[in-house]
């Protein structure tokens, strides 16, 4: 747990840039959610919010390596990303069987590794 707990800085920057790569879903959400996930709205709406949904995510990136800065945003930003990381892992995973073989299972398996380290994080400190 010490490893994590002096490190957390480091680590708040490696994986807020890996969550910050969903900007790109807001510059092309079309190409991103077809690799993603096999499939990506057609409408102007769906397209709107698949683009605001990669805003948002990528902002909580932004977050995670502000966290990494500035320690008293820390226990804010990181109980933020845990939510919203076990929201999008769990719907995912709850979808596993058509989503075989996608990019998207590997995201929520990245995304609970990140979860766990931040709850170790918080329970160390």
């Amino acid at each position: 747990m010490s490893l994590i707990v002096e490190n957390i800085h480091y680590i708040l920057y490696v994986t807020g840039a890996l969550t910050m790569t969903m900007f790109l879903q807001a510059v092309a959400p079309v190409k991103m959610m077809e690799r993603t996930y096999g499939s990506a709205p057609t409408d102007a709406n769906g397209l709107m919010i698949a683009r605001h949904w990669g805003f948002m995510v990528g902002l909580s990136g932004l977050l995670l390596i502000a966290a990494g800065v500035h320690p008293e945003i820390r226990v804010p930003v990181l109980w933020f990303a845990i939510i919203g990381k076990a929201g999008y892992s769990t719907m995912i995973l709850m979808r596993m069987a058509e989503l075989k073989g996608k990019p998207a299972i590997m995201n929520a398996v990245v995304d609970i590794v990140m979860i766990a380290l931040f709850v170790i994080y918080l329970v160390a400190v």
